[in-house]
């Protein structure tokens, strides 16, 4: 059975890379070209710069045709072996369609895994790249240099401070004409503004600004000289408020993770920690789309019969669209608060799971 199992790995790795080929073209065309364009039309940055932005900018539109891809090469894997009675000699022989669906399976989880390590190790770092060269191009400050960061603490769904800056530097610890605002019952009570902020632990260090007691009464202003900084009890690390600035497609899972616990120890509520929970769990639920994938479309490629690379490829987008319309909605009403995120995470796969395995437990009865 070894040899049978590397026949049909064999078969689905070239549309495999036909599939990857295709789908990557469509995504440059549509995307990455037209990003391209625009920034040598406004900018004019050199030849080398647009090289290393198309490079930077193709691994997050890469990993999203993996599952796709996986679905096209075993629909025409196996359209190929029953279009041409491979599949009726096997059932002569006394191979079962489950037993044929193992290769299937060990290259699909394979390919599952891939992604997850090619969404982890290359993505977030090709993305902050992407950025980073964009907004030097553009004339602005890298991701190592962020404008204009803002920071929100709250404690029992209440806003208790919001920090902002011209200018971050997280490596260094500091901060640029930064502003602190604490509130109590929804009103400030204190306004701190330094022409530089320096961390110091667990507490900013404002220099060289002035600091506004407000009560009810009066307010008192108070001049902070250089030599003698005002301690703010800001605990957020220049770190968490760097990755805070940075979307889920720049995180890894664990980054992703530490910024759920970071925004729940804030007290963080409601739409926009439900948000990055489902992102967090999108992270490994997309990648074993190409599992889901393999399950619907080997049985499909058989009852397929002799379906051709068109009629392959556009049953290959129909199911993947099928797939994310579900997934879309279900993010959106997790995002919302109105499922669970983990639950809306999986449900797409769920869903496909069990409707590739009633493909396969119809086609184990070969009466296709």
């Amino acid at each position: 059975m070894k040899v049978l199992d590397r026949y049909i790995a064999r078969e689905l790795l070239g549309p495999f890379a036909f599939g990857v080929a295709i789908f990557v073209s469509v995504f440059v065309a549509g995307n990455v070209l037209l990003q391209v364009t625009r920034l040598v039309a406004d900018y004019h940055p050199s030849s080398l710069q647009v090289l290393k932005y198309f490079v930077f900018s193709l691994p997050g539109y890469v990993v999203l045709t993996f599952p796709m891809s996986m679905l096209l090469s075993v629909l025409l894997a196996f359209g190929r072996l029953s279009g041409d009675a491979e599949t009726v000699a096997m059932r002569m022989g006394g191979i079962a369609f489950g037993r044929l669906m193992a290769p299937v399976v060990i290259v699909a989880a394979a390919v599952s895994l891939l992604t997850i390590s090619f969404n982890e190790g290359v993505v977030p770092r090709a993305s902050r790249a992407a950025e980073d060269l964009y907004t030097r191009i553009v004339g602005g400050s890298p991701i190592e240099v962020q404008d204009y960061p803002v920071v929100k603490e709250v404690q029992d769904g209440r806003l208790v401070s919001v920090t902002w800056a011209r200018r971050l530097y997280p490596k260094r610890g500091l901060m640029e004409d930064a502003t602190y605002i604490r509130q109590q019952d929804n009103q400030p009570v204190l306004i701190v503004h330094g022409r530089r902020a320096v961390w110091e632990g667990r507490v900013w260090l404002f220099r060289d600004g002035t600091a506004d007691y407000i009560s009810p009464e009066r307010v008192v202003r108070v001049v902070i000289p250089k030599d003698r900084p005002l301690r703010v009890e800001f605990a957020t690390s220049p770190r968490e408020i760097a990755r805070s600035q940075l979307t889920a497609e720049q995180m890894t899972w664990r980054q992703l993770r530490e910024r759920i616990a970071y925004a729940v120890r804030q007290g963080m509520r409601g739409a926009e920690l439900s948000e990055l929970r489902v992102q967090w769990h999108n992270k490994i639920s997309l990648p074993f789309a190409c599992l889901v994938f393999a399950l619907i479309g080997a049985p499909l490629g058989v009852r397929g019969h002799r379906s051709s690379t068109s009629v392959g490829l556009g049953l290959a987008v129909f199911i993947v669209f099928i797939y994310y319309v579900i997934w879309h909605y279900l993010t959106v009403v997790a995002e919302r608060g109105g499922m669970n995120p983990l639950l809306a995470a999986w449900t797409p796969d769920l869903i496909g799971g069990v409707v590739g395995g009633a493909l396969i437990a119809k086609v184990s009865r070969w009466g296709h």
